[in-house]
């Protein structure tokens, strides 16, 4: 039973410590690693308990979780990304490639079926999801938008191999006369080329990075490059969808049509806070009482506004949602700040 507990333990650490290392920036060490330009005692650790609806299953000591979502298609999961698979007569299809779960991807797929993989789709360019997509046999077909293609020869990346079939609006992958998966786009959700993933007989969508079923968004709304698109998001779903499973790439568990709702309700809620929180909070005001005592320095004035309309929008929003979401001490300000510069400048 410890050993089994260790295990599991060790597997959240890694997948944990492969996010760190692509979303903050690398720790410094001094010459020799003997001494590091931080003090560990000094870590935050005191979060807020996550609320039940963010809870997800135990990940096993193997790292990973296979949950099958309908015929031949499969949920694979390390507790902190996730994607899924599907099984044809023809070979084994593959969405992205996380780093994270690695080789584990092949094992996971070699415990329903000994079919190779034969396609495999780019949801979109970003590493932390397609950075092991060169695990995948050469001659598999490589499937992504037109503006990850683009995006992806910039890179120029040995990781994430070119893709040699590429669409703009909707693809249908088919096996036979049959579509087994419907590739659509709905332009700038999160970044250009960022695609809707839907199987229709298991009734099962994925979008990846952009709703987080239990939880807040990730750093800013997702890191979305398009706010407005972003927020669209839900109704995007509910008119083009028919689903029962929703996989968002990330953190605990699978999804739901009642996470969608409630994601919609939660980014519908943060729009009319932030904009409550602009009409109440003058630039002028607080210029009047920080620019005198800043002479010369407008970036003062603005830094103190900013913060002040982040803080006022944090504090309101936390307050409604710390116990209905995950995260929301931890990303709430950010998803503010999102929120709030979307609306003074788009």
């Amino acid at each position: 039973m410890k050993s089994n507990y260790l295990g599991r333990i060790l597997s959240i650490t890694i997948s944990i410590a492969f996010i760190l290392t692509l979303m903050v920036p690398q720790i410094v060490f001094s010459q020799g690693n003997q001494s590091s330009s931080f003090n560990s005692t000094s870590f935050k650790t005191d979060y807020v308990p996550v609320p039940q609806n963010a809870r997800g299953p135990i990940i096993p000591e193997k790292g990973y979780i296979i949950e099958e979502l309908g015929e031949n298609l499969y949920f694979l999961s390390n507790g902190a990304y996730n994607t899924m698979f599907m099984v044809t007569d023809n070979g084994t299809i593959a969405i992205d490639a996380p780093p994270a779960i690695g080789e584990n991807y092949l094992t996971a797929i070699s415990e329903v079926t000994d079919k190779p993989v034969t396609h495999f789709i780019y949801s979109h360019t970003h590493k932390d999801h397609v950075g092991a997509a060169n695990i995948f046999p050469d001659n598999a077909t490589y499937i992504a938008h037109e503006d990850t293609a683009n995006q992806l020869r910039l890179s120029n990346d040995t990781n994430r191999p070119l893709p040699n079939v590429t669409f703009t609006d909707i693809y249908d992958l088919k096996i036979g006369n049959e579509t087994v998966l419907r590739l659509g786009y709905h332009g700038v959700t999160h970044e250009p080329g960022n695609i809707f993933v839907y199987a229709p007989e298991q009734k099962t969508l994925m979008l990846v990075d952009v709703i987080y079923p239990g939880w807040v968004p990730f750093d800013g709304l997702g890191g979305s490059e398009n706010i407005t698109g972003y927020i669209e998001v839900p109704d995007i779903i509910t008119s083009n969808y028919d689903l029962d499973n929703f996989v968002g790439g990330h953190l605990t568990r699978l999804g739901t049509v009642d996470d969608i709702r409630l994601h919609q309700e939660f980014i519908q809620d943060l729009n009319a806070t932030a904009q409550q929180v602009l009409q109440n909070i003058s630039f002028g005001d607080i210029a009047k009482v920080v620019g005198p005592a800043n002479p010369g320095n407008p970036w003062a004035t603005t830094n103190t506004y900013l913060e002040t309309i982040t803080q006022q929008c944090t504090k309101e929003m936390s307050d409604k949602w710390q116990s209905r979401l995950g995260g929301v001490d931890i990303f709430m300000d950010d998803n503010c700040a999102a929120m709030l510069k979307s609306l003074r400048l788009d």
